[in-house]
């Protein structure tokens, strides 16, 4: 079981790695000296959105397995696997924003809708980021209280050897 749980979490990185592949190739298509290739720009970011969003899915469905046997949480009301799962919604959620924002930056639509279209993909790509920093910091918040316990283990150890 524990082996399968590693495999997806090792499947799920190399898919947040290629998502961000495709991030970097698509917003350097995005420099005016590149404009006129912005149309595949707006579709390779798209593409790393998918795969995000595919990534973040698989993290929620393996945080929801590692859920059920993980030891519950005494210092709060949320376990990691929860906060994971949060998270991960979070990211799904800052995704959706995200191709909504990359299909209003297209050349077609930014003509046809004009100043409010464009105005509405800027605030669509600052809501993303923000919902984005928001699961990141829910992330934060697990990997510190592991570390914290963590240390809280190793000194009982220490002293029950003592």
């Amino acid at each position: 079981y524990k082996s399968h749980v590693l495999r997806l979490q090792r499947v799920n990185t190399v898919i947040f790695m290629a998502g961000g592949v495709f991030f970097v190739g698509g917003s350097t298509l995005f420099f005016p000296r590149l404009e006129n290739l912005i149309m595949h720009g707006g579709w390779l970011y798209i593409t790393g959105c998918l795969l995000v969003l595919l990534a973040a899915l698989l993290g929620t469905l393996t945080a929801y397995e590692m859920r059920k046997t993980a030891a519950p949480c005494a210092a709060s009301h949320w376990s990691d696997e929860e906060a994971t799962m949060l998270s991960c919604g979070m990211y799904v959620l800052g995704n959706l924003v995200f191709i909504v924002g990359s299909v209003f930056f297209f050349p077609r639509i930014l003509e046809a809708g004009g100043p409010i279209i464009r105005l509405s993909a800027v605030w669509l790509f600052v809501l993303g980021s923000v919902i984005f920093f928001f699961g990141a910091l829910i992330d934060l918040l697990v990997v510190l209280r592991a570390a914290a316990a963590e240390r809280g283990s190793r000194r009982r150890a220490l002293r029950m050897t003592s």
